[in-house]
């Protein structure tokens, strides 16, 4: 867990960033956002549920998603979903590489009461409250005022839940960013901007699951072919139709074990061209050379037994 600001106190919002899927097809990233509270921030009546200063709310937003909490509020988690940046495609599957970001900023600000005599349009906001989400008209400032809302001591916290792939985290805040990481120790007032970004690549033990199985497919191709030339140019045997079944079985096999690999990936890619598709291709070869052999073998026993009865 990452420590953005160090608060002095036992009072503080955790916000938990949770990296649920890299969807490698689809090219983007399923993130969950959960605000948890904790200390004086934290109801005692309810634990779960927010308690705010007075006359403030909590707003979070992370793109084109807005949500805003006051006292009383249990804030629970939502999906984010963000684009992947390809560093190095599919092609090159399992040793393709993706990268995503993400932008949170929260604040606490402080809520602007509407005067009796206000005039003007009024803005309609989204507002998390203890029975749920609630649509609520907010006045504009008639003055064009701003009141400036105590500090919010503030740790992140971002899992990775994506098993089959490797996700280095880095997580920094606009201050630290900006001022070096000795900015963000200390609370200060106004929006905290969050940047998140992870690259993600399979694990070595995918890695190796893909190239192990790739190479075993075609070490059994290449095995069944170079025992089916045997048996056709170097060492004649009688052949059977279970000898035969072996090669028809292993055949129908090797598709079944690409359909294993980690991820679902699509047809197409390296290990299918260099891979997959020459076990498929050496493995349909000698299957079809030992059918030929077989039905020659055959007719060559049939043609010999109507010679014997003619001769007898």
């Amino acid at each position: 867990m990452d420590l953005l600001q160090k608060p002095s106190q036992a009072s503080f919002v955790w916000l938990k960033v949770t990296i649920q899927d890299f969807d490698i097809l689809g090219v983007r990233a399923m993130i969950d956002v959960e605000v948890i509270s904790a200390g004086n921030y934290s109801d005692p009546r309810q634990p779960a549920a927010l308690m705010l200063p007075n006359n403030t709310q909590l707003v979070l937003q992370s793109g084109n998603i807005i949500q805003t909490y006051t006292s009383g509020a249990v804030p629970g988690s939502f999906p984010v979903t963000v684009p992947l940046g390809v560093e190095r495609p599919l092609l090159f599957y399992p040793f393709d590489a993706y990268s995503a970001n993400l932008v949170i900023s929260l604040s606490l600000e402080q809520v602007v009461q509407c005067p009796e005599n206000a005039t003007g349009p009024t803005n309609l906001q989204s507002v998390q409250t203890g029975s749920g989400a609630v649509m609520k008209a907010v006045c504009n400032n008639p003055q064009g005022s701003s009141t400036s809302a105590p500090p919010l001591p503030l740790i992140v916290g971002v899992t990775n839940q994506v098993d089959t792939m490797h996700v280095p985290l880095n997580i920094a805040s606009f201050r630290e960013l900006m001022s070096g990481p000795d900015a963000a120790a200390k609370p200060e007032s106004g929006p905290i901007t969050i940047y998140l970004h992870a690259r993600g690549h399979h694990t070595p033990f995918v890695q190796a699951y893909v190239v192990v199985l790739t190479l075993m497919c075609v070490g059994i191709g290449l095995y069944l072919l170079v025992a089916a030339l045997d048996q056709a140019f170097i060492r004649p045997r009688p052949l059977n139709p279970t000898f035969i079944n072996c090669f028809a079985a292993a055949l129908f096999s090797i598709p079944r074990i690409r359909l294993m690999l980690p991820g679902n990936v699509p047809a197409g890619i390296l290990v299918d061209i260099y891979g997959f598709g020459w076990a498929t291709l050496m493995t349909g070869c000698a299957l079809l050379i030992m059918i030929s052999l077989y039905v020659g073998q055959y007719n060559h026993q049939g043609k010999l037994f109507h010679f014997e009865k003619k001769t007898n």
